[in-house]
């Protein structure tokens, strides 16, 4: 089993940080919670297995410093903060600051290696399209603006863009993680602590200045996941009837969030007044 574990999710972690992650808590999340000895025995040999792939040339040191500290170090601080605490929401929000606080490094440590991979695959892409276009007999004239533009964004918003994926990904694992646990989750009572609003109010400062734009608004989507999870937690209280009855209700609303931007925004917004408005206590 732990043979097994440790190599189904480098491989899929090689592929992707956020499916492995979530392959790596729904697998053996419980099997690590049930033993201590797990909790070192994992991660040390997945931190080995990706080292010797370094080793070996077949990957970099982007993919070392996303699987070490993206995946694993937040596991290890997720299951163990479980274990202690016996919290979901604490689990998640200890693992969840240190993929904001990640993201913040990668972007400033990795900012120029992953801007040359999407300027080389959004190259590439424009030049496959032209190809086949002209085999066509058509011409069409290369939207280099706006290529140039989605490669400005992705980078500028690059620690965003990780932190996004990654909380989401964290929250979609402890659901599933959940199911397996005899440890209850009171997923209808999630409340992150009030100074995020405080936080909230300062990257929302830093967004308005000019200066300080870029900054403000990664500040502003890393924390918007948080009172995303606080309001369909609230979604879940209000409707918790419908939620315990049927599981896929819950991931059906997970999934038309991540789908839907503007649906999104809405639950997060309620996320966000409930410190003011304790919104629960009102639908009572």
């Amino acid at each position: 089993m732990l043979l097994f574990l440790v190599v189904s999710s480098l491989l899929v972690t090689l592929l992707s940080p956020v499916i492995g992650y979530i392959y790596l808590v729904s697998v053996g999340g419980k099997y690590m919670y049930d033993d201590t000895n797990k909790i070192i025995s994992v991660p040390i040999l997945l931190i080995a297995g990706t080292l010797t792939l370094w080793s070996l040339g077949m990957i970099t040191i982007l993919e070392v410093s996303d699987i070490s500290v993206g995946v694993v170090l937040a596991l290890i601080i997720f299951i163990s903060t479980l274990r202690k605490n016996n919290n979901y929401v604490a689990a998640f929000f200890s693992a969840g600051l240190l993929q904001v606080l990640y993201a913040v490094i990668r972007s400033l440590l990795f900012g120029s290696v992953y801007k040359d991979r999407i300027d080389t695959f959004l190259t590439g892409y424009n030049a496959f399209v032209d190809h086949n276009v002209a085999n066509l007999g058509n011409s069409v004239e290369a939207p280099s603006e706006l290529i140039d533009t989605i490669i400005r964004l992705m980078v500028e918003y690059q620690a965003a863009i990780w932190s996004i994926t990654m909380l989401l990904g964290m929250y979609l694992a402890m659901v599933f993680l959940a199911k397996r646990m005899s440890i209850e989750w009171k997923h209808h009572l999630i409340r992150f602590p009030y100074w995020f609003s405080y936080v909230l109010i300062i990257v929302l400062c830093l967004a308005i200045i000019p200066d300080t734009r870029t900054i403000g608004i990664n500040g502003l989507l890393m924390i918007m996941v948080f009172f995303l999870i606080q309001g369909l937690s609230i979604t879940d209280f209000i409707a918790r009837n419908h939620f315990k009855k049927s599981r896929f209700i819950m991931i059906a609303t997970i999934i038309l969030i991540i789908v839907n931007f503007f649906f999104a925004i809405f639950i997060a917004t309620i996320g966000m007044l409930d410190y003011w408005l304790d919104i629960r206590k009102l639908n009572n």
